[in-house]
């Protein structure tokens, strides 16, 4: 997978979401692996994985976490108050 990072400047990692659109219809799943320079992918409506090239039609969701989520202004100010 790393090798899928570096040479295609993606941001593929295993267990991370993506929506594919080249069916002409949107759809999300889930990287399983890599093999040979494509993603081995499970749509969530299949069963088993297919192989996908990583810039073709794909999109990769990036979690939202704390860390990535600023707070809104008038939390942060409580916040420091509390200290």
């Amino acid at each position: 997978m790393a090798w899928v990072r570096k040479n295609y400047g993606v941001p593929a990692q295993r267990g991370m979401r993506v929506e594919y659109t080249g069916d002409g219809k949107v759809e999300t799943g889930t990287i399983r692996s890599a093999s040979g320079g494509r993603l081995n992918i499970q749509l969530d409506t299949a069963k088993h994985t297919c192989q996908f090239h990583p810039t073709w039609e794909l999109r990769y969701l990036m979690p939202v976490t704390l860390a990535t989520v600023k707070p809104p202004r008038e939390l942060r100010t409580r916040l420091r108050e509390d200290v």
